[in-house]
């Protein structure tokens, strides 16, 4: 991929876990296995990987990826436990410093990529629900790159001073705005809004609002749009979604959000969670002919982000 012009960034680790790692060794959320497993992991990507990528990110979206596991149960384990729930959280961010640590030394930026949904109550007695999402989604690792502080629901804030100037770009992954139940379900927002084939509504003046915020929230940190994508086999309405998504990304830059970077999600159709073959999200379809919508990136395009 390379040799043929693409800049790679690699991620360390997206979606599940192994279950020799995940289940017998405790994952994320054990010190043990962070600090030697998962530190082995990080130390013999970078070395293998290291002279052919452009760019890192250790953990894709680590507070999802345990709100997905530990809350709405669409993930592996699959339980809805909130105790589980705020330690798979800690613990994976305390993972993602540590493969930062790791690959900060080398000579590529290293991205840390989190979902923010902008989140609105489904009802008048919702509030609470989607204030404790928000506290997970937003809160836990803003506070963390802001001060040095990792605060997680109820359990004893840790001071990682460290954690202040780590990652050379904070990445935003936003499919669309969420309405969260008084029980915790999510679901899209508004209800009749058009929706792509994953249920979400996409909604790119919303990508916009959570541009804005996190840059209002670390006013210091290079900013990327690192995943935005919609799964729908009607690739005008992909088309004018893309248009409006870069839109607004060069409206909050204009407004001086340092966005230094926009990523697609995804370029080739695959296999979608839950969805199988049935999603169509890609730029380029299974058979790699491109879409008329892929065109729109053209001349879209930035410098690449410095380490």
């Amino acid at each position: 991929a390379s040799r043929a012009g693409v800049s790679i960034w690699l991620t360390l680790q997206h979606t599940s876990l192994p279950g020799w790692f995940a289940d017998d060794e405790g994952g994320f959320a054990n010190e043990h296995a962070r600090e030697y497993f998962w530190a082995r992991h990080v130390d013999r990507c970078a070395t293998l990987f290291g002279g052919h990528v452009d760019g890192w990110v250790p953990i894709e979206d680590p507070v999802g990826w345990a709100v997905r596991g530990h809350a709405l149960a669409t993930r592996p384990p699959g339980v809805r436990d909130p105790i589980r729930l705020a330690s798979a959280i800690e613990g994976a961010l305390l993972a993602n410093i540590t493969a930062w640590r790791q690959l900060n030394s080398g000579d590529q930026p290293v991205m840390t990529v989190h979902a923010t949904p902008t989140l609105f109550a489904a009802d008048p007695d919702a509030h609470e629900a989607r204030d404790e999402l928000e506290h997970h989604l937003w809160d836990s690792w803003i506070g963390l790159y802001d001060e040095g502080i990792l605060v997680v629901s109820d359990r004893s804030p840790i001071r990682i001073e460290e954690a202040a100037e780590a990652f050379d770009l904070v990445g935003l992954s936003f499919d669309g705005p969420l309405t969260v139940s008084s029980t915790g379900a999510i679901g899209p927002y508004p209800a009749d809004a058009r929706r792509g084939d994953n249920g979400i509504a996409p909604n790119p003046e919303e990508l916009g609002v959570a541009l804005r915020t996190v840059h209002e929230r670390l006013p210091d940190r290079d900013l990327a749009v690192a995943a935005t994508g919609f799964g729908t086999e009607d690739d005008d309405w992909r088309d004018d979604l893309l248009d409006a998504s870069l839109g607004q990304t060069l409206a909050a830059v204009e407004d001086g959000a340092p966005v230094k970077a926009f990523f697609y999600d995804t370029a080739i159709d695959g296999y979608e969670w839950t969805m199988g073959f049935e999603s169509n999200r890609g730029l380029f379809d299974r058979d790699r002919n491109t879409k008329p919508s892929a065109r729109r990136l053209t001349d879209a395009r930035v410098e690449p982000p410095t380490h």
